[in-house]
């Protein structure tokens, strides 16, 4: 907003010079030429016109570097996205594993449980660990672009309350299965709902996100 103003200030400015050169001229026209007169005339144009070429460099800088600097928030700002759907992938994947672990858990200690079964419960632990790992990753990533953002541009306070938010964010555990439940009960209805509503859980993990790339791209849009 800033920048428009200077920039029809200063080409407010380009136009009275003109017009005054203009002025200058007829005037110098109309008069009797003196040798003064002569000399003067072409050195006060020449000075006038420097003014005006200098004057549009500036401008033409300006409107560079005003480009320039969109595009670097626009960069920014298309990471944040990137960042927040590998969040969402990521939390869609930990509620699996999270859920896995406690139905191979309950396989194995029923009656009929297998080697296979305590295996699988080992590697959904894993896997759970390891997007656990990324999660935390992809959260200082984006904090990490977020500031970034804000050394180029300042940001509404909001933001700041966001990314106190996701620091503090945490992974909620899947419920456990008492062996006292049927196994068909809890392998083809228990499993898939329990998955489900974890994984909307974590998704509200994704409202700050949300939030923060709202007014990355408003600020850009006023930029």
């Amino acid at each position: 907003m800033k920048d428009s103003v200077l920039n029809h200030v200063v080409i407010d400015s380009i136009h009275y010079l003109s017009m005054k050169i203009n002025i200058m001229q007829g005037e110098v026209s109309k008069m009797k030429k003196t040798p003064l007169i002569n000399v003067l005339a072409p050195i006060v144009s020449a000075i006038l016109g420097g003014c005006l070429v200098l004057v549009g460099q500036y401008i033409d800088r300006l409107n560079r570097r005003k480009t320039e600097t969109k595009n670097r928030l626009k960069d920014i700002f298309a990471e944040c996205q990137k960042l927040q759907a590998l969040m969402k992938n990521n939390y869609r994947e930990l509620a699996m594993a999270k859920v896995h672990v406690e139905y191979w858990w309950y396989c194995y200690n029923l009656s009929v449980g297998t080697q296979k079964d305590y295996d699988e419960h080992l590697r959904s632990q894993s896997y759970g660990r390891e997007i656990e790992r990324q999660i935390g990753e992809i959260k200082a990533e984006y904090i990490g672009q977020v500031y970034k953002f804000k050394m180029i541009k300042a940001l509404p306070v909001i933001v700041e309350t966001e990314l106190n938010k996701i620091i503090d964010l945490s992974n909620a555990k899947a419920k456990r299965y008492s062996n006292s439940l049927s196994y068909d009960d809890v392998r083809f209805e228990l499993v898939g709902q329990d998955e489900h509503e974890l994984r909307e859980l974590y998704y509200l993990n994704l409202h700050p996100f949300y939030i923060i790339n709202y007014n990355l791209e408003e600020v850009i849009k006023e930029y």
